[in-house]
């Protein structure tokens, strides 16, 4: 690699001087503080007016000569341009209260693509605040703010490093990106579980967790079909850690369809993440059949998991709607499963109870057979009303179609495929991935067909006759459709 080196001693791809680094720590400290005080103050304030002559005077240091200067966190590192910055313990405060204050804007940094002005970043900070709470979109509301207030020297990092919509140096496809953050929430719930009593750890794990569901809210947000192939992802021996990654992106979805603004996303979610943690101390992973006990101690773990965060130092709204879900969307009256519903619980138990369902009837264990998705939902529909709120049953029908994607169809053709992708519009001609032909030759990389088209006399090519056991085909769902996704 060549090297390509700017007027201050900048190395790309070696790093950076001493100098340039200092330069940096000290630009991230000064747009934190400006941020936050804005908050505070009129934007014509002298507290406000000083700070931003000053700000745009380092942006003249750090971007002459064509150089870009961008920022973000990721694991609770901060970066700039892809150079891991230290910061002693009071600096580090500061800035991660700057990425706290981008992540509640759907934001994982900034980019400074050229010194800005002070009008410029006087109108950035207006456009900055101007976000409103229920914005369904912050990321996307604050970019339309800034190119119509003319602000272009700033460019808006999303998670997973992407510049802008357009992607830039770090810039992941969104499958690869979905796959990236529901592999960290799998590790976090693992790494949580086991390191419980550890207060430190817990704490930091936390934090991470939250920062990974804000991601997922706002990939969800852009677009949900990543979400649909990852729930794909079934795994035995960690289910009870792959099975709450699966709910929470199942209860994003949810989210979105019911019009749940952005924080009560963030606590659904981290909520659904959890809601299996009662299970922290018993058999769950267990193979083979239950003993007696084991039994008592599983059908308990609703209470289990309330006693464990009974016992957290902090008691907020967030940890409050935690702990009812992780007992209402678990509590029974004779074990598993639930026999009714009871009247008046939470929202998001009445969410969580029917996401964990739908993941964990269509997850092959070791003691039971796993149901197809179409037949999930007909399991779903059955006891709507009475196990399931029957209003959210019909939008999360409304959500996975009727095959829902990954179902294993027959077709009248003889041919065997599965759904790719569910139009709402058209839920019983989805698009399908061929997996066998009519005559019984495996495809690995068969056609993507459209089962709503029609031949020459206008009658459908194709039509569903019947669904399959995917497991039972030797078929794996997740491998097929996510090489579905890249072609």
């Amino acid at each position: 690699m060549s090297e390509k080196r700017g007027s201050r001693g900048l190395v790309v791809g070696e790093g950076w001087t001493e100098e340039r680094q200092d330069e940096a720590r000290g630009f991230l400290l000064y747009l934190a503080q400006l941020l936050s005080v804005s908050r505070f103050h009129q934007l014509d304030n002298e507290a406000i007016t000083v700070p931003i002559a000053g700000l745009s005077e380092q942006t003249g240091s750090l971007c002459g000569g064509g150089e870009k200067l961008m920022f973000h966190g990721d694991e609770g590192q901060v970066f700039v341009n892809r150079h891991r910055m230290r910061f002693s313990s009071g600096a580090f405060d500061m800035v991660e209260m700057l990425l706290q204050m981008l992540e509640r804007r759907g934001l994982a940094g900034l980019e400074f693509r050229a010194p800005i002005t002070p009008e410029h970043l006087h109108a950035f900070l207006a456009c900055f605040h101007g976000v409103p709470r229920d914005a369904a979109n912050p990321a996307d509301f604050l970019e339309k703010a800034l190119a119509e207030a003319g602000v272009t020297e700033i460019s808006l990092v999303r998670p997973g490093g992407r510049v802008g919509k357009q992607g830039g140096l770090n810039s992941l496809s969104e499958s690869a990106l979905g796959s990236l953050l529901y592999a960290k929430a799998v590790v976090i719930l693992r790494e949580t579980f086991r390191n419980w009593e550890n207060e430190e750890t817990r704490r930091y794990l936390g934090a991470r967790a939250t920062r990974v569901v804000q991601e997922l809210i706002t990939l969800a947000q852009h677009d949900p079909r990543p979400f649909l192939w990852l729930i794909q992802v079934k795994n035995d021996r960690e289910y009870i850690f792959t099975h709450g990654a699966n709910v929470a992106l199942l209860s994003i979805l949810m989210g979105l369809r019911l019009g749940l603004d952005r924080n009560s996303l963030c606590q659904l979610s981290t909520a659904a993440l959890f809601h299996d943690m009662g299970h922290i101390h018993d058999l769950c992973g267990k193979g083979g059949t239950f003993s007696t006990e084991e039994k008592e101690s599983v059908a308990l773990h609703p209470v289990h998991g309330v006693n464990l965060l009974l016992k957290l130092r902090s008691l907020n709204e967030a940890l409050l709607k935690r702990m009812i879900v992780v007992f209402e969307c678990n509590i029974q009256s004779n074990g598993y499963p639930r026999k009714s519903w009871p009247p008046g619980l939470h929202l998001f138990s009445r969410i969580v109870a029917i996401t964990e369902a739908y993941d964990a009837m269509t997850t092959q264990r070791s003691f039971r057979s796993a149901l197809t998705p179409d037949e999930a939902i007909r399991e779903l529909s059955e006891h709507a009303g009475s196990r399931y709120d029957q209003d959210l049953v019909r939008i999360f029908i409304n959500l996975m179609g009727i095959y829902p994607l990954g179902t294993l169809v027959k077709m009248d053709t003889g041919e065997w495929g599965l759904v790719f992708h569910v139009d709402p519009s058209a839920p019983r001609h989805p698009l399908v991935k061929l997996v066998e032909t009519s005559d019984g030759m495996r495809l690995d990389h068969g056609e993507i067909v459209d089962l709503g088209e029609r031949d020459a006399t206008g009658a459908l090519r194709r039509n569903i006759v019947g669904t399959g056991n995917a497991a039972a085909h030797g078929i794996r769902p997740s491998a097929l459709l996510w090489a579905g996704s890249a072609e």
